[in-house]
Parts: structure tokens; C-alpha cells; sequence
């Protein structure tokens, strides 16, 4: 019967002796794991026909359904065996099996939203349909990224005018996000200012006077950007900025308005 004698999570497919603790994901991207080892059959390595793998968040054991946030399976045609090379007293090999994990792969880590690890599972086949299997675990970060754009352009306004634009937050990472906001006055070409609470803020477009005032104190916003579900489109939402301009104020006019991503997520 064949067995799997070590299993190592690495980040190249030649490493079988130190692996990793944590895997730490791509903003925005992916993020390519082997899962490696030593696989082993007392009738010679020759024997030893196959390997398949399957790498998902513990809980959901190795029956899971494929979901891009939490369980893979890496079919045998991805999966190489290296180093058998028939020599009668050789029993060993080793194996090599590729994961793409997505920035939107559960959190098991510190910070993470699920109190439990990763887990990889390791079957390999001889050519007498024998099985071994063996299993080894790996946490999956918390990756807290967004995208905010860095400037809010309200256009061109007079004197008690308002108006109001939306400023898009795209999920890049695997933490539900909050958002937490403060500002400073606007100073203005002729060298008076727009009071920073004439800018305001609102989950919705709902226009200067309904959206709430903007202080130079950090404001939690209650965002509640969710994270991507399983391979659906790229997770946005909208905050919303209004202004009103007060009187005296001419030509162009800068301020710094600060936007804090935070985790929002709760430990299931």
C-alpha cells in the first residue's frame, strides 16, 4: 500500500523540507501554493501511480464542494511525481500540486473571520488502486485592502451652491470593511475657507442637507463593505461626499478628507 510520508505547504514547487506556518494572499490577485511532500510504496517507487489533492478551511472537511473561498481540489492531472526512478531499493518519490488561492479566500488567521485553519489532504493511488492519505494544516491570513480613490472633485460651484458625487470602495482583500472618516477646512484661492463641516458624508445619495456633517474627529461611517463570494463580480460599494459652498470663497479650493478602512468582521 502506498503512503504519504510528509506534506509540506510551500511557495515553490521544489521545497519539501520547510513549509509555511501562514499563507499570506495577493491584494487584488492570487496567490500560488504547492502543496509538496514524499510519497512512499514498498514495491518500489514505480508503483506509486498518482496524487490528488483537495485544500480547504478545516470545518468543511474533505467532502466539500469546490468554492473559491474555501475548498479546492486539485485533480491528478496537475499534480507531478518527481524522482522515481525505478531503482529497486527506491520506494520514495516526491509530489508537487499547485493551488491558486484568490485574495478572497477565508481568513483563519489572526484577525481572520473563522476561529479554525486550512487543511491540506493528500491521496495517493499505486497501480493496484491502493490508497495513502495524509493530511497537514496552514492558516490563510486576514488581507485588509480596499481601493479608495485619493481625491473627491466636487467641479465647479458658486456661492451657496451644493452638490453632491459618489466615491466608489472596491473590495482588494478578504476582511468585511468599515470605513471611518475626518477632514480639515478648505482653503481657498482668495485665502478664505470652506468650514469642514460644510462638507458632509451618507451611505446613500441623499443630498447635502440629509448626509451628516464632516468634523476633523474620526466618524465611524457603519460601510459594512462585504467580501466576494465564491467567484462573483469584484465586490464595490459608494460613499457619498456633499458639499455646500459658503460665501466669500473664490477660485479653486484643496482640503485633506481622511478615509480609514478597518475590519468590520466578527470571529464565527
Amino acid at each position: 500500500m502506498p503512503t504519504v510520508t510528509s506534506i509540506v505547504i510551500a511557495t515553490s514547487s521544489d521545497e519539501y523540507s520547510t513549509g509555511l506556518s501562514n499563507i499570506t494572499l495577493t491584494e487584488a490577485g492570487t496567490t500560488t501554493v504547492y502543496l509538496n511532500g514524499t510519497i512512499d510504496d514498498a514495491n518500489g517507487d514505480l508503483d506509486l501511480n498518482s496524487v490528488h489533492t483537495k485544500f480547504y478551511r478545516t470545518n468543511l472537511t474533505e467532502s466539500c464542494s469546490d468554492d473559491l473561498n474555501n475548498c479546492y481540489t486539485n485533480a491528478t492531472s496537475t499534480c507531478t511525481i518527481a524522482n522515481a526512478d525505478g531503482t529497486p531499493e527506491d520506494t520514495e518519490a516526491n509530489f508537487s500540486c499547485p493551488i491558486e488561492l484568490p485574495y478572497y479566500a477565508d481568513a483563519t488567521g489572526d484577525g481572520g473571520r473563522y476561529d479554525e485553519d486550512w487543511t491540506a489532504y493528500v491521496t495517493v493511488i499505486d497501480n493496484s488502486a491502493g490508497e495513502g492519505v495524509g493530511t497537514s494544516t496552514v492558516e490563510v491570513n486576514a488581507l485588509l485592502a480596499v481601493d479608495i480613490p485619493t481625491s473627491i472633485d466636487y467641479g465647479s460651484l458658486g456661492t451657496g451652491e451644493t452638490t453632491s458625487t459618489p466615491m466608489s470602495i472596491t473590495q482588494h482583500g478578504n476582511e468585511s470593511v468599515d470605513l471611518w472618516v475626518s477632514g480639515t477646512e478648505m482653503s481657498c484661492d482668495n485665502g478664505n475657507d470652506i468650514p469642514v463641516g460644510n462638507q458632509a458624508w451618507a451611505l446613500d445619495d441623499l443630498g447635502y442637507a440629509s448626509s451628516e456633517a464632516l468634523t476633523g474627529s474620526s466618524t465611524d461611517t457603519d460601510f459594512g463593505l462585504g467580501y466576494r463570494e465564491n467567484g462573483t463580480g469584484v465586490v464595490a460599494e459608494d460613499l457619498w461626499w456633499s458639499i455646500l459652498i459658503p460665501s466669500g470663497v473664490l477660485g479653486s479650493c484643496t482640503g485633506t478628507t481622511t478615509v480609514v478602512a478597518l475590519s468590520s468582521d466578527v470571529v464565527l
